[in-house]
C-alpha cells in the first residue's frame, strides 16, 4: 500500500529557510518559486527576524546576495511591491538603506530595477529612524559607487518628468 506524503506549511517554511541560511540560491529559488504568489509575501513575513525585525530581503541586501534580492524584490506582485520594498527593519532600515550603507551597489541596482520609475523616488527619500535616506547614507559614509548607482537610476526617472 502507497503512503501519501503530505505536505505542510510548516515543512515548506523549513526547507525555504534552510535553503536561505545556508545560502543555497538554486535550491531557494526551485522551493520558493513552488508557493502560490499570495503565500510568498506571508512567508517572507513569517521568515522576519523577531528581534532585529529585518525581513529575508534586509538579510540579502546585508551580505550583499544579489540572485536572492532579486528573487525576493520580485516576489511580490508589482501593485503591492512597493508596500514590501519599504519594510522596515532595525533602526527603520529598509533593504535600500542596507545596501547604501554597506556600499552594495549591485543590491541598490537590483532593488531600483524592481520597480516603477516612479516608485524609485519613493524608496529613494525614504527616511529611517535616524532621518537618513538611502542617498544621504552613501554620502556620509563617501560610498561614491553606492551614490552614483542611485543618481543614474534617479536620472533615468528625471528624463520621464517625474521630477
Amino acid at each position: 500500500m502507497e503512503k501519501t506524503v503530505k505536505y505542510t506549511k510548516d515543512l515548506g517554511d523549513t526547507a525555504v529557510k534552510m535553503a536561505f541560511d545556508r545560502q543555497k540560491f538554486e535550491c531557494f529559488e526551485a522551493l520558493f518559486s513552488l508557493l502560490e504568489p499570495g503565500a510568498r509575501i506571508a512567508f517572507l513575513m513569517r521568515m522576519r527576524d523577531p528581534r532585529s525585525l529585518d525581513t529575508p530581503l534586509h538579510m540579502a541586501a546585508d551580505m550583499n546576495l544579489v540572485g536572492f534580492v532579486s528573487c525576493l524584490a520580485n516576489a511580490a506582485n508589482p501593485d503591492s511591491r512597493l508596500v514590501f520594498l519599504r519594510e522596515r527593519g532595525k533602526s527603520g532600515d529598509t533593504a535600500l538603506h542596507r545596501a547604501s550603507s554597506g556600499s552594495r551597489p549591485d543590491v541598490i541596482k537590483t532593488i531600483l530595477m524592481s520597480v516603477d520609475q516612479s516608485s524609485r523616488i519613493s524608496l529613494l527619500t525614504a527616511v529611517n529612524d535616524l532621518e537618513n535616506t538611502p542617498i544621504g547614507i552613501a554620502i556620509h559614509k563617501d560610498h561614491m559607487d553606492s551614490l552614483l548607482c542611485m543618481l543614474q537610476l534617479l536620472s533615468d526617472v528625471c528624463k520621464y518628468g517625474l521630477e
